[in-house]
């Protein structure tokens, strides 16, 4: 589902939906959006989906374990897009300094999870 679809949501249902409020999806965005800024300074091809959108599609993943196939059908993009969208929004999301365990507490990804560093130690936070 596009974020021009669910930006009026109440806040409740917002969360509900993603997964996270509104206010932690709006300080996700403006970390991507620096993120973004350092990325395009190097050039390279605009993104087909927003920001928001980017990030939608890597909470539905995290959330509901659909397939990038599934995931790259409701977004109209490739898989190996929908792969490359989802792994940069994880990646610039555990990297930034500031306020990351808040940011994605109680969310560990597949490969996450698979690494040594979680291995046996899954703590829900």
């Amino acid at each position: 589902m596009k974020f021009d679809k669910i930006e009026k949501l109440d806040d409740e249902r917002f969360r509900r939906l993603t997964g996270v409020k509104r206010t932690t999806f709006d300080k996700m965005v403006q970390i991507l959006q620096e993120a973004d800024k350092a990325k395009k300074i190097k050039g390279g091809r605009k993104y087909k989906l927003s920001l928001e959108d980017m990030l939608l599609m890597a909470l539905e993943y995290m959330r509901e374990y659909k397939t990038y196939f599934h995931i790259s059908q409701s977004y109209g993009v490739s898989e190996s897009s929908a792969y490359k969208a989802v792994k940069w929004i994880e990646d610039t999301l555990i990297k930034h300094p500031e306020e990351t365990d808040k940011i994605i507490a109680g969310y560990f990804t597949m490969r996450d999870f698979m690494s040594s560093t979680y291995q046996g130690n899954i703590i829900r936070i």
